[in-house]
């Protein structure tokens, strides 16, 4: 059973007009202007009444609850369209991005890290691994040692590091940094 137009008519074009006008004022969000979106909002209203049970509520609330979901569905389709993954290209196709040699830098000296700590004798590669994180107070505390005798495995660490800084050429900022 479909409402009549006369007891939808006001109610409805009012809501609408009310509706329209404040999106329509978000120009971040809408770029359309209120006849347009009371055109979208009186179109899903349309495509709604089908459903109206009058057992379920008044009229006015389904009214009411139609406009606001059709609202909510505009903002999340223009949300959506802005986020669209098939429309997002990386910024180095359009852009020189000044951080990308950099970023490569920084990987080269990782796996430079790495591979120097794989060099270590064994004896010294548990604490170098943990110094890459932790301080070497936080260290002395997790592993129950003197600073002091760590302070001579690290001296001993920084010299394998110096010594294939050495023989690998001019990165000693890397290694020794």
């Amino acid at each position: 059973m479909f409402p009549s137009d006369a007891v939808v008519g006001a109610f409805a074009h009012d809501l609408i007009r009310r509706k329209a006008r404040r999106l329509a004022r978000r120009a971040d969000v809408f770029p359309l202007d209120a006849d347009d979106i009371g055109q979208e909002l009186r179109l899903a209203l349309v495509r709604a009444l089908p459903q109206y049970d009058p057992a379920r509520g008044t009229v006015e609330a389904f009214v009411v609850t139609t406009v606001q979901t059709a609202v909510a569905m505009l903002l999340r389709e223009r949300h959506a369209s802005k986020r669209a993954v098939s429309r997002v290209r990386p910024l180095a196709s359009d852009v020189a991005c000044p951080f990308a040699a950099a970023d490569q830098a920084a990987a080269d000296r990782r796996l430079d890290v790495h591979d120097r700590l794989a060099g270590l004798p064994s004896s010294l590669q548990p604490l170098a691994v943990r110094l890459t994180t932790q301080s070497l107070a936080e260290a002395a505390r997790a592993l129950g040692t003197p600073r002091s005798s760590l302070q001579r495995r690290v001296a001993h660490i920084r010299r394998h590091f110096q010594t294939t800084v050495s023989l690998a050429g001019n990165e000693t900022e890397v290694a020794c940094g």
